[in-house]
């Protein structure tokens, strides 16, 4: 696994309002949201699509991230215990069965996860503007809510090579997203829907990887 699948592993247009609000509306909202965001606590299902093979996985997982004046801190852990976390440039991929853990390097590519994963909970307004251009998509029920699905589209050349648009689904009376999809110029995607979401985290959330004793370390990029 390299650090680009870590990184992917994890014009205004005036639509009449819908159930879930116009874009501008939308937009308010989600700038209130990320002014305020300081964590949050949820379980995902993550689904990887690759079309060369016309082919998917989908994983449950619980997902937890804290913002701090250090960066962002994130553990991802699925039903069989495998654990992402990621903190500042360092990501790591921790394997209970195997006692083994990978340790990554992100590089300047951990600006764009950070990004990536803060975006629709803690990137504000203006930020999504400079970085993106957004359109809406319309209005679409997810989990059984009424949402607004807009699309971003980088501007940058960088993140052009890693995502061609990325869209999310914003609820009615919320300002951050119950879905997300990350398209790839390769036409493969990572869809990501949440549920249960805390936000902030409760008190007692830890976002420390704690290994134990023995644990086999692997540095793939080296």
């Amino acid at each position: 696994m390299t650090a680009s699948r870590v990184l992917l592993t994890f014009s205004l247009f005036a639509l009449p309002v819908t159930c879930a609000g116009n874009l501008e509306e939308v937009l308010t909202r989600m700038d209130r949201t990320a002014k305020d965001f300081a964590s949050f606590a949820a379980n995902w299902t993550h689904t990887d699509y690759e079309k060369v093979l016309d082919d998917s996985t989908t994983t449950h997982s619980s997902v937890r991230m804290q913002r701090s004046k250090d960066g962002l801190t994130g553990v991802i852990v699925d039903d069989d215990g495998r654990t992402v976390y990621f903190e500042g440039h360092t990501a790591q991929i921790y394997t209970p069965k195997a006692n083994n853990v990978d340790i990554y390097d992100l590089g300047k590519q951990a600006n764009q996860l950070q990004q990536i994963i803060l975006l629709g909970f803690g990137t504000r307004r203006a930020d999504m503007e400079k970085t993106y251009s957004i359109a809406m998509g319309g209005p679409e029920t997810v989990a059984g809510l009424q949402t607004t699905r807009i699309e971003l589209t980088p501007k940058s050349k960088d993140l052009k090579n890693n995502v061609s648009r990325i869209d999310l689904w914003i609820p009615e009376n919320a300002g951050y997203p119950i879905q997300e999809k990350i398209l790839k110029p390769s036409k493969d995607y990572t869809l990501v829907t949440y549920s249960g979401m805390k936000m902030p985290a409760p008190p007692d959330t830890s976002f420390k990887l704690t290994l134990p004793a023995g644990v086999h370390k692997n540095y793939p990029q080296q």
